[in-house]
């Protein structure tokens, strides 16, 4: 069972969920704010931004068709864990991805170190790197 959740405060769902049978992602910690992606301008509308990177990855492409490839393996599958990577590498507001962009929600010009989110994964057993979406 996979189980993602991509709220505000998921990973405070993390230990209650956790079994051995399942795979548990969360955008974020039990702390912090899930947060919209709106840096992506060639895209319409607004998207959680984790949520949006997960779902590309399990695609192979974003909206606009442009080809991603997650498959860190080679296999030519999409584990749990690859997409959850993918996710976490490319989250713009995940300060330790590829990615990060420090954000200014008030205009300030100055970038609001709150506004992170740190995507958790919860697994036994290298389940999610054997789990094929």
């Amino acid at each position: 069972m996979v189980i993602v959740l991509g709220q505000c405060f998921g990973g405070g769902f993390l230990d209650d969920l956790a079994k051995v049978d399942r795979v548990v992602v969360s955008a974020s910690r039990d702390t912090e704010k899930a947060y919209i992606c709106d840096n992506h301008p060639s895209e319409e509308g607004y998207y959680a931004e984790f949520l949006y990177q997960l779902m590309i990855a399990v695609n192979g492409a974003k909206p606009d068709e442009t080809k991603v490839n997650a498959d860190r393996d080679g296999n030519g599958y999409i584990s749990m864990k690859e997409a959850y990577l993918y996710a976490f590498s490319h989250d713009s507001y995940n300060p330790d991805g590829d990615l990060y962009v420090q954000h200014d929600s008030n205009g300030d010009g100055r970038a609001d170190d709150e506004m992170q989110e740190h995507p958790q994964i919860c697994e036994f057993f290298n389940l999610a790197e054997r789990c094929y979406l």
